[in-house]
């Protein structure tokens, strides 16, 4: 018994001893086996050019005791040092037992470690990473002086060649661009040069403004590098630009001219009118007729909250809660057709906290509320280039004091600057209002929708019931991305013979919005087409008042009274299934006519 124990006792030892006979590159045989080793057919020591891949993959093999390639087996590749990357991650091993992966060392120069698995045995492999390829890095062309719209694609690509020491154009180097200054994209952020060492992206200004620095890096350990320049206009998100009298649009990059309509009744009462819910349905329709921009009127006494007037109203219950609810839900319904879409502050409070009457369109916004209402709803819109601010909507300081013909130095400057709202009449001769205020003016309320970081779109609305824009030359508001407004309504001082002098000559040198126009008797509907005539000879926007009808005739509301109505208020539609009226049959087919086949 005692010789057959040290017999194990030997057989156990030789064993023992077998398997402490191991290096690095797995277990090493004495003799005849099926224990498997893996080893590298690539070689331990190998190098390569940091930040790119080497020029041969990594290849390894599972070999049993006899030397034999092992097949179906998995190894597993992973960087242990130096950056870069493996890929793929694991490889199952061909008929030949051999196995491959791609290696792309580091970005700096250096040793870079790579092991490689299989079971518990594995191999380490170290490339030297020298620096890239390429030596310097030449800027061909590209970049431009001009202004450019925001987010536009410059024309000419950026272009670089790549040279090694000897001024040689250098293949299959690695140029990254990136943005310094500005917040531009590249159509191709990582390009490697052909032949001819050349290597180009395409670049698209961002959307902040001003000076836009693309940058483009040879990818080697010095990284030497060629800057890009240009300008753009500043713009909200995926929004439009002013440059000279043009608005431009970031997806054409061309200039863009709006034409739609206004969908009124928030600016009236918190909940709207009776179909007011139905708001996606009646978007679609007017997207449908070939519109692109809604205009929704809003009123600051609604948005605002703490009017005891309408709480007592609401049963006791906040009401502008609900009521920014339902104009944020509008202006998504109304973006998701497609339309952009004009926030107007359209009637106004005086700045009274506790207005009890319906808002009304008083001779100039305040400067208190007015001021809170344009820093909350520029605040909410800033990031949609698409919602676009009208500061107010029908301005007319001073009117008591206007005359055809007469220039209201007076008025313009409080226009401009804001100021004392005295108790007086509207119109000379009527009725004195018993309210005074402290008016806000356009600079003003600009300003505060820039104050919140907005780049939106500004419309300005001009004097005279927001008609008159002869008087922004010498009174024009400071900023950027900013239209002016005319409403030329059919009323004897606003008629076709005067539209140039009073509004249209400011079309050459800034972009100019009909952001409300209309008549008010059935048999004046030329009055219309005479505006829209007008407005496509200049390349004015225009907005139709109102994609709106009055309601069904009842017991107390006869048809005749309704017709009237209809052509009294310029509404577009006879019923709420879409049927235009007479001046909207007018606007449809003008808006069919802009199609393009």
């Amino acid at each position: 018994m005692r010789l057959r124990q040290m017999l194990l006792f030997s057989a156990l030892a030789g064993a023992a001893g077998l398997g402490a006979c191991m290096d690095a590159t797995g277990p090493q045989f004495n003799g005849a086996s099926t224990a498997q080793q893996l080893k590298s057919l690539s070689g331990t020591e190998l190098s390569g050019d940091a930040g790119f891949v080497l020029e041969s993959p990594v290849k390894v093999q599972v070999v049993d005791g006899s030397g034999k390639g092992v097949a179906g087996e998995t190894v597993s590749f992973a960087v242990v040092d130096g950056g870069g990357s493996v890929t793929p991650a694991s490889a199952v091993t061909d008929s030949g037992g051999m196995a491959t992966a791609q290696w792309t060392l580091g970005p700096v120069a250096g040793t870079n470690t790579l092991k490689v698995s299989h079971g518990s045995t594995s191999v380490t492999i170290k490339a030297t990473g020298a620096e890239g390829r390429g030596t310097t890095i030449l800027k061909i062309s590209g970049g431009t002086t001009d202004s450019l719209p925001a987010g536009c694609t410059i024309l000419a690509p950026l272009v670089v060649q790549v040279m090694d020491a000897t001024s040689k154009p250098v293949a299959g180097a690695k140029v990254g661009f990136e943005t310094v200054t500005g917040d531009g994209s590249f159509s191709e952020a990582e390009v490697t040069t052909g032949s001819d060492g050349m290597a180009s992206t395409r670049w698209s200004v961002g959307y902040e403004g001003g000076a836009n620095v693309a940058r483009a890096v040879l990818r080697n350990a010095t990284k030497p590098s060629v800057d890009f320049s240009a300008r753009s206009a500043p713009a909200a998100p995926n929004g439009f630009s002013v440059l000279g009298n043009k608005i431009y649009a970031p997806a054409s990059c061309a200039p863009t001219v709006f034409h739609g309509a206004a969908r009124p009744s928030l600016e009236w009462w918190y909940g709207g009118d009776d179909e007011f819910a139905d708001i996606g349905r009646q978007v679609g329709m007017l997207k449908a007729w070939g519109a692109n921009v809604l205009r929704l009127p809003v009123s600051q006494t609604f948005w605002l909250p703490g009017n005891s007037y309408y709480t007592g109203l609401n049963g006791g219950a906040d009401y502008s809660a609900a009521y920014k609810a339902r104009v944020i839900d509008a202006v998504a319904k109304a973006r998701a057709t497609g339309l952009n879409v004009i926030i107007d502050l359209h009637a106004t409070d005086r700045g009274d906290p506790n207005y009890a009457d319906v808002p009304d369109i008083w001779q100039m916004p305040d400067a208190v509320r007015s001021v809170q209402f344009w820093r909350e709803v520029a605040t909410q819109f800033k990031g949609d280039g698409g919602v676009i601010f009208e500061l107010y909507n029908e301005p007319h300081p001073r009117e008591f004091q206007w005359q055809e013909g007469v220039f209201d130095e007076a008025g313009w400057s409080l226009w401009l600057n804001g100021g004392d709202i005295p108790a007086g009449p509207d119109y000379p001769g009527d009725p004195a209002k018993p309210y005074a205020y402290k008016a806000a003016g356009m600079q003003t309320l600009y300003d505060v929708v820039r104050s919140t970081g907005a780049r939106n779109l500004v419309i300005v609305g001009g004097s005279h019931w927001g008609y008159e824009l002869n008087g922004v030359p010498t009174h024009r508001v400071k900023g950027y991305n900013i239209a002016y407004s005319s409403h030329p309504y059919d009323w004897p001082d606003k008629q076709e013979q005067t539209w140039e002098k009073d509004f249209g000559a400011l079309a050459a040198t800034d972009p100019v919005i009909i952001s409300e126009f209309g008549s008010y008797q059935c048999n004046r509907i030329g009055y219309n087409k005479a505006v829209l005539d007008y407005a496509d000879s200049k390349g004015l926007s225009w907005v139709a008042w109102r994609f709106w009808t009055p309601p069904p005739v009842s017991a107390t509301y006869t048809a005749a009274q309704r017709t009237a109505d209809i052509c009294g208020t310029s509404s577009l539609l006879l019923d709420w299934n879409g049927t235009p009226s007479a001046s909207g049959q007018l606007v449809k087919d003008r808006l069919a006519s802009y199609r393009v086949p």
